[in-house]
């Protein structure tokens, strides 16, 4: 492990249109003393040629560039790959159709250094539109006081956001609180957050920072856009459950935390249910989410009132107006 060296794993795939914009990135940054590693998983366009044509460029600026190739394997074989071989102080991983602000590397690094008890660090996220860049939003933790759980907030998706370029992770930390080896096995469906941050999350303090440090790109077609059906949705929730329940086992949890984890657990899969039936306008969850919500005294306001615009369809029109006027008022 090098030390002050970050080192970047970014898997690609068929990233022609996109990838030149985020190495890019990555070669204006402020902070050189990188390892750039992408892998090619198994791109079937010109992303290659591309790769080997920033060969060139990131050596004249010192920068560490490996690019690797593999049969497609999914995202989560593809930062295997990368965790066998980088060797920086620091990791981070962001998707290659997205990226980073010039000093954002310079940025985390400094807050890390200053923090040496922190092993995961997130920073605010810009979201944009594709071409045009138009701003959308931010994505960020607010931390409203000083019960921190960034562990059970990461499994409920409360106040959390799961961008991967907005993370860094100190990599000793980061391999000591990983199961051995140091293998993602999460499915497609899901992806290889859960696995990469719960340990550290669970072991080790967080910190937060308020800089724009990502931009997360809202590109039509990309992986985490793609749409699937209603009982397909209904899978993917069990799938990710059961890979929850799987990385949750493969960490030493203390016993007095088992029974809030459980019921996070139930808080992420009502929400998910909640969210799906809003999204297809149907119902057909709803006896059984108010069960899991009355058997796991489960009290967040928001899941309350989507179970309302679940049950009562003329309430989704109202909240949907009153949101639009809050918008409008901002």
């Amino acid at each position: 492990m090098q030390k002050g060296l970050v080192s970047i794993i970014t898997p690609c795939y068929n990233g022609e249109k996109f990838v030149s914009r985020f190495l890019d990135s990555v070669l204006d940054q402020s902070y050189t003393n990188i390892e750039l590693i992408v892998i090619n998983d198994g791109s079937t366009d010109q992303t290659e040629q591309i790769l080997k044509s920033y060969e060139i460029k990131f050596k004249e600026k010192g920068i560490k560039f490996i690019h690797l190739f593999q049969s497609n394997g999914g995202q989560s074989s593809a930062i295997n790959k990368g965790l066998e071989i980088f060797s920086g102080e620091y990791l981070t991983w962001p998707d290659s159709d997205d990226i980073l602000t010039p000093d954002a590397i310079e940025i985390k690094i400094k807050y890390m250094d200053e923090h040496p008890d922190c092993g995961i660090l997130i920073c605010k996220t810009e979201i944009v539109e594709d071409v045009t860049f138009k701003r959308l939003g931010f994505y960020q933790r607010v931390i409203v006081d000083s019960k921190d759980n960034l562990f059970l907030d990461l499994i409920t998706g409360n106040n959390i956001y799961y961008s991967p370029g907005g993370y860094m992770v100190r990599s000793s930390m980061f391999r000591d609180a990983m199961p051995n080896p140091l293998i993602i096995q999460c499915p497609r469906e899901i992806g290889q957050n859960y696995q990469l941050l719960l340990p550290i999350a669970y072991k080790y303090p967080a910190g937060y920072i308020e800089d724009v440090c990502y931009r997360y790109i809202v590109r039509a077609g990309s992986h985490s856009r793609t749409a699937h059906s209603f009982y397909k949705e209904i899978e993917i929730i069990g799938i990710s459950q059961k890979v929850l329940r799987n990385i949750i086992k493969d960490i030493k949890i203390n016993d007095e935390d088992i029974e809030d984890i459980n019921k996070a657990l139930m808080i992420q899969k009502v929400k998910n249910y909640l969210r799906l039936m809003l999204n297809y306008h149907r119902d057909d969850l709803l006896v059984e989410t108010q069960q899991l919500i009355k058997n796991n005294d489960i009290k967040d306001r928001n899941i309350i009132k989507d179970c309302y615009l679940v049950k009562y369809p003329c309430l989704r029109i109202l909240n949907s107006v009153y949101n639009r006027i809050l918008k409008l008022l901002k």
